[in-house]
């Protein structure tokens, strides 16, 4: 699955696929992921990608690709998400707001048979979108802190890992 974002992307430096039981539990959900938060507004556009089985056919690598065009992040109904990223930061960041976002999301008791969601104008979604993007893609202090957590821990936990 990776291989074939490397090969149909290339700009994309790093590619993250996870299962977490928030995204899996979002992707389940029809309407998905409702940027109804911030995490949500911040990531952009979300695709979509219906369960097949395994990401194994020429024919499900083409339509996972195809939801790249409209975005780096893709939910994989009923099996958890795959983003992309212009670097191993950013694709860490992506996930890391996915992740937080699908969390509120379930938190929020919203889903299916829950409560009504929250909102919010698409011209303050749109808005809000394009200031994050230029937020975390670069290098600040409000993108950095969750990295920079990481690559502490994995220093201590794999010392010499990055060296």
């Amino acid at each position: 699955m990776h291989k074939r974002v490397y090969d149909a992307i290339p700009e994309a430096k790093c590619v993250i696929h996870a299962h977490s039981f928030n995204t899996i539990g979002v992707s389940m959900q029809k309407q998905g992921l409702v940027r109804n938060n911030q995490w949500a507004i911040w990531i952009g556009e979300v695709a979509y990608h219906d369960y097949e089985g395994f990401l194994t056919g020429p024919n499900e690598a083409k339509k996972l690709v195809a939801c790249f065009k409209q975005s780096q992040v893709t939910l994989l109904r009923g099996h958890g998400m795959i983003v992309w990223g212009h670097s191993v930061k950013e694709a860490y960041f992506l996930a890391y707001m996915l992740n937080r976002a699908c969390s509120v999301r379930i938190a929020s008791g919203t889903g299916p048979g829950g409560l009504e969601p929250y909102l919010i104008d698409q011209e303050i979604i749109d808005r809000a979108a394009k200031e994050a993007k230029g937020t975390w893609s670069r290098a600040t202090p409000f993108s950095a802190g969750p990295w920079q957590a990481q690559l502490r821990k994995a220093r201590r936990q794999f010392p010499g890992f990055d060296s």
